[in-house]
């Protein structure tokens, strides 16, 4: 149990289905990097996940959790409380089925009772919604996708078979999954839109943090983001809005990441494959072409052209990317997502 808590930390905060009973618990998990997404395929005991405000207000993970069970039922419970250090309220529960999936959103705080059983969880960054459902809010926390519906039997089925083939794919195939994979998702959470109930109230705190990086993602392109134009389309202190982007180092170090990496993205993607390298460097922020290049290597450790080449070789030689193996901790793999 402890290795299992250790483990999963980075997302949920896994706790003994009866207090203080550690004996016996058996868990393992197969789990796949795609590059914009995590896929785990997992067998475990009966257990318990919470994941609580102060969690949140640590890792400052934006990230949504399609949790899909194949075996064995669960318990997804929405909770409230105003502040980070208030006792957690249960608000609504839904029960998870074989077939069904459970959807949670890792800025809201999360209370998931899972039966001996088998499930694949597939783990995105929301901003890879973002495109497709209208800035993916977080109306969907809690909200369950029903092993009955058209919507709930083609999703699991992919995500399923999606485990099943990922040790066998190349890395450009990995690639075309992954665009159609997020489709896909997108695509069957609009047509639960209007048959779908769900809960308001559950879902009515999102993080001061969160909201600026949404505001970041979709304005990364133009080159005048810095911390002045936030402090002027915010509404934040300066002081406050340093706070909460110290754990990434900085506001700035933050944006200059996130271009770094969206750039990343589009020099290993096939749709923009005959693009320059000056035009993905214009289109992502950077108003020189040697400035860029000279970031790209301090962040990946080669220049954007050895990128595209290598990966258009079917390699991918980047220092800080994490190694197709289960020594690398979880929490560097969800760095690197997007």
């Amino acid at each position: 149990m402890d290795a299992w808590a250790r483990f999963l930390s980075p997302l949920l905060a896994p706790t003994p289905a009866i207090p203080g009973d550690t004996r016996n618990f058996e868990a393992r998990m197969t789990a796949y990097h795609f590059g914009a997404f995590l896929l785990c395929h997992s067998h475990t005991d009966t257990i318990r996940y919470l994941r609580a405000r102060h969690h949140i207000m640590q890792d400052g993970q934006d990230h949504y959790i399609l949790h899909a069970r194949l075996q064995g039922c669960a318990t997804l419970a929405t909770l409230t409380g105003s502040q980070p250090q208030s006792c957690p309220r249960l608000a609504t529960s839904i029960c998870l089925a074989p077939g069904d999936l459970g959807i949670m959103d890792m800025s809201c705080p999360i209370l998931l009772d899972s039966n001996t059983g088998e499930s694949v969880t597939l783990v995105m960054p929301r901003r890879l919604l973002m495109p497709y459902v209208e800035c993916a809010t977080l109306r969907w926390h809690g909200h369950a996708i029903r092993s009955q519906s058209a919507s709930g039997m083609i999703l699991a089925q992919h995500l399923l078979t999606l485990a099943h083939a990922a040790p066998n794919l190349q890395e450009q195939e990995a690639q075309l999954l992954t665009h159609a994979t997020v489709k896909l998702i997108a695509t069957c959470m609009r047509l639960q839109e209007q048959s779908s109930q769900r809960s308001c109230g559950a879902c009515a705190w999102p993080s001061r943090q969160q909201a600026i990086r949404e505001y970041i993602e979709m304005h990364l392109h133009q080159d005048n983001l810095d911390v002045e134009h936030l402090l002027k389309h915010q509404g934040i202190s300066r002081s406050q809005l340093y706070r909460l982007f110290e754990p990434f180092g900085g506001v700035s170090t933050y944006i200059r990441t996130r271009r770094l990496e969206r750039s990343l993205q589009a020099l290993c993607s096939l749709d923009r494959s005959q693009d320059r390298i000056s035009d993905i460097a214009y289109t992502h922020g950077f108003t020189d072409e040697a400035h860029f290049s000279r970031l790209f290597r301090r962040q990946f450790g080669c220049s954007p052209r050895h990128i595209r080449e290598s990966w258009l070789w079917g390699d991918t030689p980047l220092q800080n990317m994490p190694p197709r193996t289960c020594t690398t901790g979880l929490s560097q793999w969800l760095m690197t997502l997007g």
